[in-house]
């Protein structure tokens, strides 16, 4: 017979065993399968955010692109309107005046330092700018024209005497340039009914010294004749009567609510107007031969804006 040998097993050496496996596995898990699951989850969902966090990005980056292209599309649109208007005129002179009133008549200035005020868009399509933007959409407009023309930069005195950034432009106007300043002729805080002005409407580099400076070097600005004043045939030397009679005839045709502005080419010049005209009240003895009874206009009563810097005296009839 086979003998049977028994088979010598020791069960508590076996449960000892298991039990080893157990805490191996277990410990194994908590060592690294949980750190490394851990790991992977939380891998996985910093991907899903930057994902959805990059799907964001692109929905927002695409609707910026929409907006800027139609806000392309609105100033191109503006622009081209006023184009055609510039266009008609036929002097490089007279198409730069047409954009200086568009400009002024368009928009109020702000100090706001929001992009879009800094930009031809806040000039031509939103109505509010800053002194950059006045600059920018005078540039656009100009280069439509196909009149030379760049951005200048410098300082501003403000009404408190303090100085502060500033930007403007230099035309050329039968290749010459000078100084034009649409936000210092844009009558700020006055209403926006006031009348707009040109005492910055093609002036020479000593005479924006009065209130600016430059950055860089000066764009030699020292020419007068497309001045506004000077080639409109408002600029006086003196105040006498042939000074007298020039103003009346200025005044005649005109009516209530209508502006006339001039310049004196001297202080001097300018002291004795002030002085003659309204102190001594002949403006009215003008103001009558002008009217000549016809009731355009009053000619007791007028208002004025004395600019003592450029010698300039803008006139509104009542």
């Amino acid at each position: 017979e086979e003998t049977v040998m028994p088979l010598n097993i020791d069960f508590l050496q076996v449960l000892l065993h298991m039990l080893n496996f157990v805490i191996l596995a277990g410990g194994l898990s908590l060592l690294l399968f949980r750190p490394v699951n851990r790991f992977l989850t939380e891998r996985r969902e910093r991907l899903e955010k930057q994902a959805q966090e990059n799907e964001a990005k692109a929905k927002e980056n695409e609707a910026l692109k929409a907006e800027y292209e139609q806000k392309k599309a609105e100033l191109q649109t503006k622009a081209d309107e006023l184009g055609a208007k510039i266009v008609k005129e036929t002097s490089d002179f007279d198409k730069e005046l047409l954009i200086h009133d568009a400009i002024i008549d368009s928009c109020k200035y702000t100090d706001s330092d929001k992009l879009i005020a800094s930009s031809a868009y806040g000039v031509l399509v939103n109505g509010s700018a800053s002194c950059e933007g006045y600059a920018k959409a005078a540039k656009l407009l100009l280069d439509k024209a196909g009149i030379e023309n760049y951005v200048i930069t410098g300082t501003a005195k403000r009404e408190d005497g303090a100085s502060e950034g500033h930007m403007w432009n230099v035309v050329f106007i039968d290749g010459k340039p000078y100084n034009l300043d649409l936000t210092w002729d844009d009558p700020i805080g006055e209403g926006v009914t006031q009348n707009k002005r040109y005492a910055y409407f093609n002036i020479t580099d000593e005479e924006i010294l009065k209130t600016h400076t430059f950055s860089d070097a000066s764009a030699c600005c020292t020419a007068t004749e497309n001045n506004y004043f000077v080639k409109l045939g408002r600029q006086f030397d003196g105040y006498n009567a042939e000074t007298k009679t020039a103003l009346s005839n200025m005044f005649g045709g005109h009516k209530s609510g209508d502006k006339l502005d001039v310049r004196f080419s001297s202080e001097d010049a300018y002291q004795r107007a002030i002085d003659g005209l309204l102190k001594k009240e002949e403006i009215y003895r003008l103001l009558s031969i002008a009217d000549a009874g016809k009731g355009g206009f009053s000619t007791t009563q007028i208002n004025y804006i004395a600019d003592d810097t450029h010698c300039v005296i803008e006139f509104i009839l009542v």
